[in-house]
């Protein structure tokens, strides 16, 4: 009976490897997406310039500004930007952009580099290594049953791993080249950016005026030590507040005058010496504290609120 049971376990299920059709189930409707959106972009691409390619042709970007273009028409888009060189995308765009797009520009080559390294020894390795899967299994890792073959595997990790460190190390270099050409060139030199250092834990002693130069050299010009703000920051959240209660009441007021001058109001507000279009009853009120506090005239209290906070903040920031 435990024999019959272990030899039927499992029986339902193929030997055969199914790699080769869920490598295709995944890859038929990838490909398909990535044709139809590419094939969506080749063709809006061209009829709405306007909004891809804006630097192209719109008059408000000066001549030398201008991305260039060789048709008027955007038919050779991809010419134009695999022609662009490093100097004039630095030169048009930030230095993070340009970075960032030298970021992307070197993912890609990681994986080029890894594929011709790892693919001409590595798969032939795993093919011949010994074993019976079938399909793109005999491609893997899993194929392998000769340890001798995996000698391989350890070869080819070494030479990538040693490529990649290697290619990063230049990568540095070239980004603190760049970084320092692009900030000492004479389009950027002059920013107030290109000439400010940020210094952490400085002692107290190199934050005094007289002690500029002793501490930071004779070049340095001016320092901006950072103060402890304190409850300043506090106090300007609670005056926006108050500014923002204010304009509120300001606005609730106006569409109450409106109200009252359009049905006839002026006669009472007069009587009741408001010399507005409303009744002193009728403005907007506010409680303090609020729900039980005591009533007070919504702008009069608001515009008191913020002429204290101003006065506050102004203390504060005068103190060293």
């Amino acid at each position: 009976m435990l024999e019959t049971l272990a030899s039927d376990h499992g029986g339902h299920r193929s030997s055969s490897s199914s790699s080769g059709q869920t490598i295709l189930a995944a890859f038929i409707p990838t490909f398909s997406s990535a044709l139809l959106s590419l094939g969506l972009f080749l063709i809006l691409r061209n009829r709405f310039l306007k909004h891809y390619a804006p630097r192209t042709f719109l008059g408000t970007v000066p001549e030398k500004d201008r991305t260039p273009a060789t048709s008027p028409t955007g038919q050779n888009w991809f010419n134009d930007f695999w022609s662009l060189h490093n100097p004039f995308v630095l030169q048009h765009s930030a230095l993070d952009a340009y970075l960032y797009l030298r970021f992307l520009k070197f993912i890609v080559f990681i994986c080029g580099i890894g594929c011709l390294i790892t693919f001409p020894v590595l798969l032939p390795a795993n093919l011949f290594g010994g074993g019976k899967a079938e399909q793109l299994d005999a491609l893997s890792f899993s194929n392998v049953d000769d340890n001798s073959v995996l000698w391989a595997h350890t070869a080819v990790a070494w030479v990538l791993f040693l490529a990649v460190t290697l290619i990063i190390a230049r990568e540095r270099l070239v980004l603190i080249g760049t970084r320092q050409a692009y900030l000492l060139g004479a389009p950027n030199n002059e920013k107030l950016s290109a000439k400010t250092v940020l210094f952490l834990n400085v002692p107290r002693d190199a934050l005094l005026p007289g002690n500029l130069k002793s501490y930071f050299g004779e070049h340095a010009k001016r320092s901006w030590p950072v103060k402890d703000a304190g409850d300043l920051e506090q106090l300007v959240e609670q005056r926006k507040s108050a500014a923002m209660d204010l304009e509120s009441a300001e606005f609730d007021l106006i569409v109450r005058g409106v109200k009252s001058k359009s049905s006839g109001g002026n006669s009472s507000a007069a009587e009741n010496g408001n010399g507005g279009a409303v009744p002193k009853a009728q403005r907007p009120s506010t409680r303090q504290p609020l729900l039980v506090g005591k009533k007070h005239d919504a702008i009069e209290f608001s515009r008191s609120t913020v002429a204290d906070l101003a006065e506050k903040i102004t203390s504060h920031r005068a103190s060293p």
